[in-house]
């Protein structure tokens, strides 16, 4: 699967070993599925096979989708304000030191990526842009990679 990313509060020159294994997670994608939960089964192969926590405890009850060392990765399907609860677990975790990048990877254009879905159900789901566009206004210390999914091309 192709995908887009944008850096927010973390220098653009990362090169981390977990950072290539996200990207190389997205791309082993490569298969367009009309259902939310054949991504998310895919991404849970892909990141297992890697050797990533599944649903690791970042705080209280707050978990995040998967964890390897201190990046944390969320994956982001749902309505644009669960944008804002990845980004409260992001800064939280960044805060007591137990992350150093949060990861948020979420479609660039929903109705596309999800198109045999009804227009209502992704009205108001969360996109690459909005996240962007809400994490650089709020001007938060925390270091956030945003990866986008592109849709099918065809």
């Amino acid at each position: 699967m192709k995908f887009k990313k944008h850096y927010i509060n973390c220098d653009h020159g990362i090169s981390a070993l977990e950072v290539t294994q996200v990207e190389e997670c997205i791309t082993n994608i490569n298969q367009y599925h009309s259902l939310q939960a054949d991504y998310n089964k895919n991404f849970d192969t892909e990141f297992i096979q890697k050797g990533w926590e599944r649903q690791p405890v970042l705080f209280g009850k707050m978990k995040g989708d998967f964890r390897k060392n201190d990046v944390v990765v969320e994956i982001q399907f749902g309505n644009s304000a669960t944008v804002f609860r990845d980004l409260y677990k992001f800064h939280y975790a960044h805060k007591v030191g137990k992350m150093t990048l949060g990861v948020l990877i979420l479609p660039v254009e929903p109705k596309r990526l999800f198109s045999t879905r009804m227009a209502n159900a992704t009205f108001n789901m969360a996109d690459f842009d909005f996240a962007q566009r809400h994490f650089e206004l709020l001007d938060l210390p925390t270091p956030i990679l945003l990866f986008g999914l592109l849709p099918n091309a065809t």
